[in-house]
């Protein structure tokens, strides 16, 4: 990581300036691989942890759940703009040590919860500090250059990945020892992403690059991005390939349960499966495909990699089929860091967290808006009881996505690319 630098292309910058840039580029891997542990730990024991708390059934747990997650996805439309304008003004890294005191917390309320008013605490609390994730990608922005931005953003959003896997197999081992452990252990893991970031990380927005701070309503940072032409087609894409995404990530449990009766671990595993294709995807792939294509068609190829698994998922009818089809979904995930990165280009090194807020504020209104989508439209399909009709949710979220191709070239076309 030692050509790990500043985007300012005007000053030099020193051997021991690379030097604190590489120590903080490691330690945001190390935070945001201890965050999405963190996270995926904790989501196959929702459901356990809800009837510990509520002693109702399953159904009416699922509904309370949604109402969890909607309450997280409102908190974090609210803030992650706030959350990354203030991070311009001030910098980073006050910002990811609140963030990572608001998850140690959160984690802890969950494992020591005995009613839904401090299950809501948490929540309301979790997704203020989900916006970590905008400011951690806005500190990629400060310490990479054109060469190297896209490459960064593959390792970042690759340790996502790993915590995907690495998340639910420790969660498989900790809940046999109750059902709230998990729960500390994800707020022992948040406290040692505070530690790593109060000792190790080090400022990597430069003061002459930070801008004045004004609260805006949320989507007045989208509103402010409107001006330049390429991130109007491309907010476009970002809100039709979000809404997309919450089919796939709502409906996998209950799609595979319906359809193939698959246990709990069997669901667990291909969480696993997936991870680890996002990961080789993210590393490896992505810079074998930019070898044999351009650059701005790499998130074209990725979108149709999105599309094809999914129409895959949808008609497949064994294990050995939806396998393979996960497998082309997974590598789906080469179109992310590359998106970011188009995304990135667009600002100046002063807009990088306001942009990343706006980038986050989409993201967050389909976390409250899509699931309820997604799990309507497959409660309808599957009464319909036509050949694969629990499927038909994954073809409309694959139309989404080819949709998206029309906005994504016509936004490429006027488009900076800097990586």
């Amino acid at each position: 990581m030692n050509d790990l630098k500043s985007n300012s292309d005007v000053l030099p910058i020193s051997n021991e300036q690379k030097k604190k840039l590489s120590i903080s580029f490691i330690c945001l891997l190390i935070t945001v691989f201890l965050d999405q542990i963190g996270m995926y730990l904790i989501s196959p024991i929702i459901p356990s942890l809800l009837e510990s708390v509520t002693h109702i059934n399953v159904v009416d747990n699922a509904l309370i759940g949604g109402w969890l997650l909607a309450t997280f996805g409102i908190m974090q439309f609210l803030f992650a703009p706030i959350m990354g304008a203030i991070s311009d003004k001030f910098g980073r890294k006050p910002i990811l040590i609140v963030c990572f005191i608001a998850f140690t917390l959160d984690y802890f309320l969950y494992a020591i919860s005995h009613n839904l008013y401090l299950l809501f605490l948490a929540r309301i609390i979790a997704g203020i500090a989900g916006s970590s994730i905008i400011v951690s990608l806005a500190s990629v922005a400060d310490m990479s250059d054109k060469q190297n931005k896209m490459q960064n953003y593959g390792f970042i959003f690759g340790v996502m990945g790993l915590g995907l896997v690495v998340g639910p197999a420790i969660s498989a081992v900790v809940v046999r020892f109750g059902v709230r452990v998990p729960f500390y252990v994800a707020a022992f893991l948040s406290l040692l992403g505070l530690l790593c970031i109060i000792f190790l990380f080090k400022e990597t927005l430069d003061k002459s690059n930070r801008r004045a701070f004004k609260l805006d309503n949320p989507l007045s940072s989208v509103m402010y991005f409107l001006k330049y032409r390429a991130l109007r087609y491309l907010f476009i894409v970002q809100i039709l390939f979000m809404f997309a995404t919450q089919f796939a990530i709502v409906l996998w449990p209950f799609f595979t349960k319906y359809r193939f009766a698959w246990s709990d671990s069997q669901i667990a595993t291909s969480f696993v499966i997936l991870g680890i294709g996002a990961i080789f995807a993210q590393t490896i792939l992505l810079k074998l495909v930019r070898y044999v294509i351009n650059d701005r068609n790499v998130p074209v190829l990725g979108f149709i990699l999105f599309a094809l698994g999914l129409i895959c998922i949808s008609f497949s009818n064994s294990a050995l089929a939806l396998y393979v089809a996960m497998i082309i979904y997974s590598f789906s995930s080469i179109s992310n860091s590359s998106i970011v990165s188009i995304f990135s280009s667009q600002a100046s090194d002063s807009e990088q967290g306001l942009l990343m807020g706006a980038l986050s504020c989409i993201t967050s209104f389909w976390t409250v808006i899509g699931p309820v989508c997604a799990t309507n439209m497959y409660h309808y399909t599957v009464r319909l009881q036509l050949p694969s009709s629990d499927g038909y949710p994954f073809i409309f979220s694959a139309i989404l996505v080819l949709l998206c191709l029309i906005p994504l070239v016509i936004g490429l076309k006027y488009a900076t690319i800097k990586y």
